[in-house]
């Protein structure tokens, strides 16, 4: 395991079989970033809230969610209004916010998307993650 920047680690296939991962944060990255990008389990709609900004342009589907240490928090898929084409993303962010204090936990926010030629699928080409420090 090395870290690379302050609260960055890295970890080999090795250090996660043996133990020797180290979690900074209280959430899995992964899945928000999997959200965003459409691949995660999604259930029924009365599982989400619906809000409309106050402009009117996205929207957020807002889930209750539980951390892995049992914290309660909400999963929000922020999107686009309006129907958009490559390389603005339809999916603009998949948030994870703290119930009680209403701040950010992690989130994955799509900068860019592309088309996939073989297949017609809009997929993110870039992505910015986001995992603030707790105080």
């Amino acid at each position: 395991m090395s870290q690379d920047r302050e609260g960055q680690y890295r970890h080999s296939h090795k250090d996660l079989k043996e133990g020797r991962r180290r979690q900074k944060a209280a959430a899995d990255p992964a899945g928000v970033v999997y959200g965003s990008m459409g691949l995660g389990p999604f259930g029924p709609a009365d599982r989400y809230l619906i809000e409309v900004d106050a402009n009117g342009k996205s929207l957020r589907l807002i889930e209750k969610a539980k951390l892995p240490n049992g914290h309660r928090c909400s999963k929000s898929i922020v999107m686009s209004r309006d129907a958009v084409r490559a390389p603005q993303p339809q999916v603009t962010a998949v948030l994870l916010l703290d119930n009680a204090t209403g701040k950010e936990i992690c989130s994955a926010h799509v900068i860019s998307t592309i088309v996939d030629r073989p297949t017609g699928a809009i997929v993110p080409h870039k992505l910015e993650l986001r995992i603030p420090t707790r105080s």
